[in-house]
């Protein structure tokens, strides 16, 4: 994983060399975690969250854009009590004392992005395609004891979304987005975006 973020970071540092422009921005939103996997049954399952999002990005053409960013998608979780049951990859278990299990996790991404004005208007639209450089955290905690392990790995990833040039130089972008780190991680995001 190391090699695959030097390595991108070192792609966009030669593309930034080339770029018009340098812009900026952060954003906050709702994560849903498609936990396809796992019926909750008696058992409470926490799949929403909120999310956040750093960014540059660098013009490096006319309506195309590379932008780096440091994404947090928050964590999702399945709790219960003693006796309390769900379902994993088709097979049933249940609760033997109070506990919870949680995942969570962070990702890198390098991704290029197409956009396109509605005539004689603020307001733009763009899609986007890239690579996720994840990082996956799961516990499993009870008043038996606790363990934790953590894993990692790269994904394409999509999104699209809309911006409105509220000046010069700051921006309002909604965007949606889907990540994959190891399940997939939908968030909808709004931030702002300020070029330098």
């Amino acid at each position: 994983m190391k090699r695959s973020i030097v390595g991108a970071l070192l792609l966009s540092a030669g593309m930034a060399a080339h770029a018009e422009g340098v812009y900026v921005g952060a954003s906050v939103g709702s994560t849903d975690f498609e936990n396809n996997d796992i019926v909750a049954l008696t058992a409470n399952l926490d799949s929403k969250d909120t999310g956040v999002k750093f960014l540059v990005g660098f013009e490096v053409a006319p309506a195309v854009n590379i932008e780096l960013s440091y994404v947090d998608p928050g964590e999702t979780s399945l709790s219960g009590g003693a006796g309390d049951t769900f379902i994993l990859d088709g097979d049933a278990y249940v609760f033997l004392a109070d506990g919870k299990l949680a995942a969570s996790g962070n990702a890198f991404t390098v991704s290029g992005i197409y956009s396109f004005e509605a005539a004689n208007s603020p307001l733009s639209f763009f899609g986007r395609l890239g690579v996720a450089m994840w990082e996956a955290d799961y516990s499993i905690s009870s008043t038996a004891g606790s363990a934790s392990f953590s894993d990692d790995g790269s994904d394409l990833y999509y999104g699209f979304g809309l911006q409105y040039e509220v000046s010069q130089a700051v921006s309002i972008r909604a965007e949606y987005e889907m990540y994959d780190m190891e399940g997939d991680v939908d968030m909808l995001g709004v931030g702002i975006v300020i070029d330098l």
